[in-house]
């Protein structure tokens, strides 16, 4: 009876014993879970403030020493040599002072600009301007203008400065002037020392270390007799970069474009970077404003339209007609491109993978009549997810001005449909209205009829890229050399380029 006792005895502590042991590895798993889910959560966390804070850091800045100079009337004034850096949509002007960097080198220490001027981009219009040699300026014992060439120009809006001003300064520079007119309207007391106008606060104002003004030290010894120059009147500017390819950079990052934003977005959707897709994207996003692909597209679709609407079966008469067509703002990705093959008369050929991720649209109008029965409009808006096959390209020699293209097999084409009917009375709109879904009928139709000539043996043509038109060169001397002694200036036209 002890022997069964024991026995049962030492059952029961093995279940307990057991029991204990699998809580505690259960409790050192659970721990063990938790501490993983908690540094994965802050390897996360972490990833995002970097992520964050490279985002932050990727905004972006351009830099350039440059020159400037006021334009007020179409006078060129002094010139004063400035840092210019673009930060967001605030352009901040910084004074370059010789003299006080050639004293920081000599005793060994940091050169430190000052900054001048600010200004909001979204107040100012920018354009390019050709600045003659003859120009008018303001130093009348020189016969040359003071800057010349292509310059950057920023006018103020209406109603708008040109500058930010610095309130304070502003202020300070107020009460200054009325201090001085009453110290000179009283004759029986003398003028305010130096030391009266630092216990003040207009020293920092006198000597300009407010935004929108400039001491006499600090500029330049042609730029006036006056003791301040001051920004703060200013409507029109001019900046002098180092090259013409600066200047270009500038005038583009200043305007107001929603074609730099699409192209940027562009860019970080690309799941292929490489030279060949970037340069056709880029010359894609050149031609977005005019219609010239679009058009070609529209004639080539809507001659497929006319061959399938003459081959309408018996005792149906009609067409099929093209009402919208929109790009989108995809363009095909290029691919596994062969090497290419040239034959002896100069022909080339090579195979490529082509991909679409979707985007253009179209609308396809059904006007059909059957047996003299007018059957109502049907539109199909047609939306392309997706367009993927392996594509030859074949050019041959000159003076040959197209490009063929054609694939092995019907392309794999991913459509969407949304199908309309015309208002009307009558039962055959009653019927039309409860036909089944003919995505499937649609896409069957759109790939065969549409790309019947793009599979091989047969090939589909389109010209070959010409440089018809070219916007005007800047490549004119930088002396703008005149035939007359007139003062002139010439706009360039800097879209797409200079």
């Amino acid at each position: 009876m002890i022997l069964i006792l024991v026995f049962l005895f030492g059952i029961l502590c093995g279940m307990v014993s057991i029991h204990f042991v699998f809580w505690l590895a259960f409790i050192a798993l659970e721990q063990l879970l938790q501490r993983v889910v908690k540094r994965k959560e802050e390897d996360a966390i972490k990833h995002m403030d970097k992520s964050t804070a490279g985002d932050a850091a990727s905004t972006p800045k351009v830099e350039s020493i440059c020159q400037m100079a006021c334009f007020d009337d179409d006078v060129v004034h002094s010139v004063i040599p400035v840092r210019a850096v673009l930060f967001g949509t605030t352009m901040s002007v910084y004074l370059i002072d010789t003299r006080t960097e050639t004293r920081a080198l000599d005793r060994g220490g940091a050169c430190t600009d000052r900054l001048i001027a600010k200004i909001m981009t979204k107040s100012v219009d920018s354009h390019v301007t050709k600045i003659s040699k003859f120009q008018r300026h303001a130093n009348r014992a020189e016969r040359c203008s003071p800057m010349r060439g292509t310059c950057l120009v920023l006018s103020c809006r209406s109603g708008q400065p040109l500058f930010l001003v610095d309130p304070l300064a502003q202020f300070k520079r107020r009460q200054q002037k009325v201090y001085r007119w009453q110290a000179s309207t009283d004759s029986h007391h003398m003028p305010p020392g130096p030391n009266v106008e630092d216990s003040l606060g207009y020293s920092g104002v006198c000597r300009g270390t407010g935004i929108g003004s400039l001491d006499a030290e600090a500029v330049p010894a042609d730029v006036g007799d006056g003791a301040t120059l001051d920004c703060e009147n200013w409507k029109v500017v001019l900046f002098k970069m180092a090259t013409r390819r600066e200047v270009e950079r500038w005038y583009n990052l200043l305007q107001e474009n929603s074609q730099s934003v699409e192209w940027c977005g562009y860019i970080k959707r690309l799941t292929c970077v490489d030279t060949f897709n970037l340069v056709a994207a880029r010359l894609y996003f050149a031609n977005t404003g005019t219609s010239s692909l679009r058009d070609l597209l529209v004639r080539k679709i809507r001659r497929k339209l006319r061959k399938v609407s003459n081959k309408l079966p018996k005792h149906m008469n009609g067409q099929i007609r093209l009402n919208r067509l929109e790009l989108g703002e995809e363009i095909p990705l290029i691919d596994s491109v062969c090497e290419p093959v040239i034959s002896p008369n100069g022909e080339l050929e090579f195979d490529f993978n082509m991909l679409y991720r979707g985007g253009l649209t179209f609308s396809l109008c059904f006007n059909i009549t059957y047996r003299g029965i007018n059957v109502p409009d049907i539109t199909f808006n047609v939306k392309v997810l997706r367009l993927s096959n392996q594509m030859r390209l074949s050019v041959g020699p000159p003076p040959s001005a197209k490009v063929w293209l054609s694939s092995p097999q019907t392309p794999h084409l991913q459509l969407e449909f949304a199908r309309e009917v015309a208002e009307c009375d009558g039962f055959l709109y009653s019927l039309l209205k409860l036909l089944p879904d003919m995505s499937a009928i649609m896409t069957t139709v759109v790939k065969v009829k549409l790309f019947e000539d793009m599979v091989l043996p047969s090939m589909e043509d389109f010209p070959l890229p010409c440089i018809s038109y070219s916007p005007p060169s800047s490549e004119v001397s930088d002396e703008g050399d005149m035939a007359g002694g007139d003062s002139s200036q010439s706009r360039i036209d800097c879209d797409p380029s200079l």
